[in-house]
């Protein structure tokens, strides 16, 4: 596996704060959780799409980014005739994210599908507690690309019952190395 380290600078944090505050207007409650977990969860995924916007300018890889904030987004990014989406996940740095697999949740598979979503890309944060379920962006200085799968190789992998419903489970060692992306859009 090969990782791309990233830091979580004030500046990815203002924004994905104030980002949080428009689309939690929007954002349906997908888990049973309270406001201020929704509003967590849109800060986690938040981080994970500007890391990988990092990532992209980086490269210098030409994409088209929806900053979601409506209804519904089409996609997260775009290279090409590509659609990327990008899945975040939070570890405490106590646990770490490398005993943690890829997750994609079984239902939002459909709506991949929909959207013609070829690739998704997985990046860990820190500043999760497991114990108490929850995101602290205060705490949140490191952000991890693990790296990426195509739908096809997700949907092939484990499906699994979890506590929010069911999701596709791959292990870390499975994901494609982020620095092929450029071979496959």
């Amino acid at each position: 596996m090969n990782e791309f380290n990233f830091n979580v600078t004030n500046s990815i944090k203002k924004i994905t704060i104030d980002h949080s505050k428009e689309r939690i207007k929007y954002e349906f409650d997908r888990f049973g959780l309270n406001k201020e977990k929704r509003v967590q969860m849109i800060q986690l995924g938040t981080i994970g799409q500007l890391i990988f916007k990092e990532y992209l300018e980086l490269k210098g890889i030409v994409y088209e980014f929806e900053f979601q904030a409506g209804n519904f987004d089409e996609k997260d990014f775009q290279i090409r005739q590509t659609i990327i989406e990008v899945k975040t996940s939070g570890y405490s740095d106590q646990d770490g994210y490398e005993q943690l697999n890829a997750i994609y949740n079984f239902d939002q598979m459909q709506h991949a599908e929909l959207k013609n979503i070829s690739l998704v890309v997985q990046v860990f944060i820190n500043g999760y507690s497991k114990s108490e379920k929850a995101f602290n962006i205060e705490n949140c200085n490191k952000a991890t690309i693990v790296g990426f799968s195509t739908i096809e190789e997700l949907k092939s992998s484990k499906l699994r019952h979890l506590p929010f419903g069911k999701a596709y489970l791959k292990p870390l060692r499975e994901l494609q190395n982020i620095e092929k992306l450029q071979s496959y859009v």
